[in-house]
């Protein structure tokens, strides 16, 4: 199947994926074939090279006259996650390898959303439940995405549909956590970037879902003691303190504050004390007046 010489099946295959009748099948075959186990260096070669191929079709969507685009990009990323749960280390790596990141990211950074804003939205809660099976349980992958992506661009990303969608956020909480989190009291926090990330979109919904959603998370991050300091070392307690000034609900406010107590109560320089303390004061006297 891997035959680098001559026209072959993999061939066939690719070209069926610009065909929409055609996608689901030929992306189900495609991605049997990376799930191959080679038996030899040759073997091997060439299932990185199929990876490579595969990787590179994200930001060929672009370039092709592909019947339905959006539905092809959406059945290969769960392609790729299904690749990943054959054999998560291997195929996690051999992504990594085949800039599969890169290649993703170049298709969304570039496609022009125009009347397909709702299919964005969906395709992107796909694509947060993808990066979460490329990098889970892989310190080289995280690594990797952090250096080359990073949640920032990530967040803006996600932001370009419009409105964050519930599915959208509870596909952000998993990332946190490498996967679904069902035990709420008892999950460890694997992605603190993600936490950041998580909750500068909270602010960003409106005060009722906020104050709601950062409430449930506090508990979470009490449940470990590496989570309240992962997330301390990851910013999470600056970001929060300029995000005080702007909140005008009194819920979301009490509630961010009670977040800042249990962050600062864990660690808290004398520069955020400084900050947090003039905060205070100003907050006080604009409620005096």
């Amino acid at each position: 199947l891997c035959e680098a010489a001559g026209p072959g099946l993999l061939d066939a295959l690719f070209l069926l994926l610009d065909k929409a009748a055609c996608q689901a099948f030929a992306v189900e075959c495609i991605t049997g074939c990376m799930c191959a186990r080679p038996n030899s260096d040759e073997g091997y070669a060439a299932k990185a090279a199929l990876f490579s191929r595969f990787a590179a079709q994200f930001s060929s969507v672009l370039t092709k006259n592909s019947e339905n685009p959006l539905q092809l990009v959406d059945l290969m990323l769960k392609g790729v996650s299904r690749v990943i749960r054959a054999s998560t280390i291997l195929h996690q790596d051999m992504f990594r390898d085949a800039m599969c990141f890169l290649h993703i990211f170049t298709f969304w950074n570039t496609w022009d959303y125009g009347s397909d804003v709702d299919s964005m939205s969906e395709l992107t809660v796909t694509l947060v439940q993808t990066l979460t099976a490329l990098i889970g349980r892989n310190d080289d992958s995280k690594a990797f995405f952090s250096e080359t992506i990073g949640y920032n661009q990530l967040q803006d990303l996600v932001q370009r549909p419009g409105r964050v969608s519930n599915k959208l956020f509870m596909s952000i909480y998993s990332m946190m956590f490498d996967e679904e989190a069902d035990g709420a009291e008892s999950a460890k926090i694997q992605n603190a970037e993600c936490v950041g990330m998580y909750v500068n979109l909270l602010y960003t919904r409106e005060d009722q879902y906020a104050t709601e959603k950062i409430a449930n998370l506090i508990p979470v991050l009490k449940g470990f003691s590496t989570n309240i300091q992962s997330c301390c070392d990851a910013g999470l307690l600056d970001l929060l303190i300029g995000k005080l000034p702007e909140i005008i609900d009194e819920d979301l406010r009490r509630t961010s504050m009670k977040f800042v107590e249990v962050l600062g109560g864990h660690s808290i320089t004398a520069k955020q004390l400084r900050n947090l303390l003039t905060l205070l004061s100003k907050l006080d006297s604009n409620e005096s007046e």
